[in-house]
Formats: structure tokens, sequence, C-alpha cells
């Protein structure tokens, strides 16, 4: 292996990295609203729902993006 390659290898990042960053930052958030929750008397039920519906608006945001993207895409092939 070349020295160039060498170095290209070790600067590339495992996709295992990014992975495990987003599990670690899950279950910080987690332990973070179970704390809040608990020390300022917040209703559980209540925080998860505010939970789900800013869940709901990413995913909606993000389907916006795919499909704007995917649009753009079929429109670049009919040229």
């Amino acid at each position: 292996m070349s020295r160039r390659a060498e170095q290209l290898r070790k600067t590339q990042k495992s996709p295992y990295k990014l992975l495990r960053m987003v599990l670690m930052a899950t279950l910080a958030l987690g332990f973070g609203l179970y704390w809040l929750t608990d020390s300022f008397e917040i209703d559980r039920a209540e925080l998860l729902s505010y939970a789900g519906a800013s869940a709901g608006f990413v995913l909606a945001l993000a389907l916006v993006a795919v499909v704007a993207g995917s649009l753009m895409a079929w429109i670049r092939r009919r040229r």
C-alpha cells in the first residue's frame, strides 16, 4: 500500500463512531429528561407528549426534504 493510501485510510472515520455517538446522545437525553422531570416535578406523560410532537415535526421536515430531493433528481433526469 502506498504512503498516501495509508494516510487516507487512517483519516477515514469508522461508520460505527457516528452510531455510537448517536446512541450515547440518546441515552444522555433520556437520563436528562428523567432527571428534569424528577427535579422540577413535571408530569412525565406531558413531557413525553411534547417530545413526541417535536419528533413528529422533525420527521415531517425530513420527509419534505426527501420529497424535494427526489423531485429535483427526477427533473434533472428528464432533461
